[in-house]
């Protein structure tokens, strides 16, 4: 999880509808298909929610941050990828997988590792 504590209803209930406003644009940046997006958010293609669970709020939150990153990186010259093309190259540190499959199959965790792996390339 992003967050050391866990979010209130309250919380969710006022954090869902910015999620879902972004969600949108931070799948075009990255350019996600319906498949890629709905498994790494966990929901059915084509069917995004009214509202969302805490967990796809976190996956929102990193997704957001690696697509922060990746922005970063591109900008400063220290990947020579678009961001889009980044999270679909096989990775080394992934075990070839590339960042989307990996974060499909790996969740959170996944998800985090990915964000870790450029945090370490910011450095």
């Amino acid at each position: 999880m992003t967050n050391s504590h866990p979010r209130t209803p309250a919380d969710i209930e006022r954090i869902s509808p910015i999620a879902l406003k972004l969600y949108p644009r931070i799948i075009e940046m990255l350019e996600l298909s319906e498949a890629e997006s709905a498994a790494i958010l966990t929901m059915t293609a084509n069917r995004m929610p009214k509202e969302l669970s805490e967990d796809q709020i976190s996956r929102i939150s990193f997704l957001i941050g690696i697509e922060q990153r990746l922005e970063g990186l591109t900008f400063n010259g220290q990947i020579n990828l678009s961001p889009a093309e980044w999270m679909h190259a096989p990775s080394e540190q992934l075990s070839g997988q590339t960042p989307v499959e990996y974060m499909a199959t790996a969740g959170l965790a996944g998800m985090k590792h990915v964000r870790d792996i450029l945090d370490a390339l910011m450095i």
